[in-house]
């Protein structure tokens, strides 16, 4: 493992050479690109659980509107917690997968850094 960060390093520093110059507006484009796909890697991974417990309180809703005598502060927060785990339990599989294709050799975010280092290289 330290021999393959060794040959990181040293891979970095033939792209960006110490003291070299790194073009700006490239830069920024890359970074603000880089911005946009890590709010919707993180929509993707927050998204499930999120409409789940916005189903939640909309089927909460109707159930009392229908019966009034039931008190919302007793039995909502129990549901929506019980609900909001069973949805994290079953969606670790896909978030697995999600972080999976991020730090990959060929992932999202070692594109972007290949990227960012051959914007600094001659």
């Amino acid at each position: 493992m330290p021999i393959r960060l060794i040959q990181a390093v040293q891979h970095s520093f033939l792209l960006l050479p110490f003291g070299g110059a790194i073009r700006l507006e490239p830069t920024f484009q890359l970074l603000a690109s880089l911005t946009g796909q890590m709010f919707v890697v993180g929509l993707k991974i927050a998204l499930p659980v999120m409409a789940t417990i916005l189903l939640t309180d909309i089927g909460l809703g109707i159930v009392i509107r229908a019966v009034p005598q039931i008190n919302v502060f007793v039995l909502g927060f129990p549901i929506k917690i019980m609900v909001g785990m069973v949805v994290v339990v079953f969606a670790i599989p896909a978030v697995v997968h999600i972080i999976t294709q991020l730090f990959s050799t060929d992932g999202l975010l070692f594109r972007y850094l290949q990227e960012l280092l051959s914007l600094g290289g001659s």
